[in-house]
């Protein structure tokens, strides 16, 4: 479960960078919007894990398995 955090957390992280810093040039074009949705449908899945990976060194059974749950 490390490990799906830890891929969470860099792939959030690259996701929204390679966004913000190639994607400036198409402002509000459909080209723009398209790939603003697939970035919301990936923050959607991959977000969860990105915000829930300091928990998983600490938390109990029941926290690990409603995690893995969402995962």
């Amino acid at each position: 479960m490390q490990i799906m955090a830890a891929v969470g957390m860099v792939n959030s992280i690259l996701v929204f960078w390679w966004f913000f810093d190639y994607m400036t040039t198409y402002v509000n074009t459909g080209f723009w919007w398209t790939w603003f949705t697939a970035i919301v449908v990936n923050g959607i899945l991959w977000m969860p894990l990105f915000f829930s990976w300091p928990v998983l060194f600490f938390a109990g059974s029941t926290t690990v398995n409603v995690i893995a749950f969402f995962a």
